[in-house]
């Protein structure tokens, strides 16, 4: 206990002795009162415990009414179909398949953003629930099959094997010429374009620093290449380490890679600029659907959203494809029985799912 001492004087000025106070000599010893803090404050404590007692009680109250699921961002339904134009082609058509069995399936959140339909451009960056792109090696998947600039080129499991399928018949077609230029390249941060600011800034003018960065990390019309189902295919000029910039319409090379690129499940990231050398891998039923119907990814998912249901028969097989505004943590369809089917959201609220069925299963059993 703290105590002090005092004169005669003071405490006589304090009111003397006290009962149970000690007698000194010519003084008394006094003991101070405990100082509060905020540890030995016992209201402070009480207070404190009624304000948590009743945050408690609120939070509660806080959250939505009967359980519901967060909404996806963007999903918004258009508010009147517009007259979308395109093209008509035997075997497709905006409804469901009349003579096949459907059952119910359901998509987790994650299996939607692990899909391959997300658009990625300027307006449409990657999500942040995007997982990170599990990549493999090009060159070592391939066993050299698929040539590359670089080993150290990375792409998704299901895109090197596309592309193995890919160049072994653009070789049978003596087109030998292509080479992957630029595989997945993760999303830049901050710090890299800082540090990379700084040490071109050392063998550069400010300006020129600034200039090439910008180039190297703003929107260069590769962001698809954010994912691991996209490759950029070039073919090198002769006797350099240069791209050929021909756009691949204008030479023989190009084009048989745009007649083949369909079939292998690939279509072009967009028609201007780097975009227009970079191949999607999207599945062989929403490749077919845009080569079908002649349009661009965009164009095509701005379709979807109004049509809702595709359906195509090509070649020995049906494709069925589903659009729906997405919502909740499961989004459920009905697809056909014994279909592989593969999901995705598409960047701008809508979950998309594409079934693949052989023909000789369409037909309903007998009886059914």
């Amino acid at each position: 206990m703290a105590e002090s001492i005092c004169t005669e004087r003071e405490w006589r000025k304090n009111g003397g002795l006290r009962a149970g106070s000690p007698v000194c000599w010519g003084a008394a010893c006094l003991s101070l009162p405990r100082k509060q803090t905020i540890h030995t404050n016992k209201q402070l404590h009480a207070c404190m415990l009624i304000c948590t007692m009743a945050v408690a009680l609120l939070l509660p109250l806080c959250y939505l009414p009967g359980g519901e699921k967060p909404v996806f961002p963007l999903a918004v339904v258009p508010a009147s179909a517009s007259a979308m134009e395109v093209r008509r082609v035997t075997g497709l058509s905006f409804s469901a398949p009349a003579d096949v069995p459907m059952h119910t399936q359901t998509f987790t959140r994650e299996q939607l953003y692990r899909g391959r339909l997300l658009l990625l451009d300027a307006a449409h960056p990657l999500p942040g629930e995007a997982p990170d792109p599990a990549t493999v090696p090009i060159a070592t998947y391939g066993k050299g099959v698929v040539p590359v600039r670089a080993l150290t080129l990375r792409s998704g499991q299901e895109t090197v094997k596309a592309l193995s399928d890919l160049f072994s018949q653009l070789r049978s077609h003596g087109v030998t010429g292509f080479v992957v230029w630029r595989a997945t390249e993760p999303v830049s941060s901050p710090k890299e374009q800082h540090d990379a600011m700084k040490a071109m800034a050392r063998v550069r003018s400010l300006e020129a620093a600034a200039e090439a960065v910008h180039t190297r990390y703003a929107h260069t019309g590769r962001e698809s290449l954010q994912q691991a189902f996209s490759v950029e295919l070039r073919m090198p000029l002769p006797g350099t380490a240069l791209p050929d910039e021909r756009p691949l319409e204008e030479t023989p090379e190009g084009r048989t890679l745009l007649m083949l690129a369909w079939r292998h499940g690939f279509v072009r990231a967009g028609a201007e600029g780097n975009a227009a050398f970079c191949f999607r891998y999207v599945g062989k039923a929403h490749a077919t659907a845009i080569t079908y119907l002649d349009v661009s990814l965009e164009e095509y998912l701005a379709l979807l959203h109004e049509k809702r249901v595709l359906t195509i028969r090509e070649h020995g097989a049906l494709y069925y494809i589903q659009c729906s505004p997405a919502s909740g943590e499961y989004m459920a369809f009905s697809v056909p029985e014994g279909a592989a089917c593969e999901a995705s959201m598409d960047n701008t609220g809508y979950a998309l799912v594409a079934c693949t069925l052989p023909n000789e299963q369409t037909k309903s059993p007998a009886g059914s």
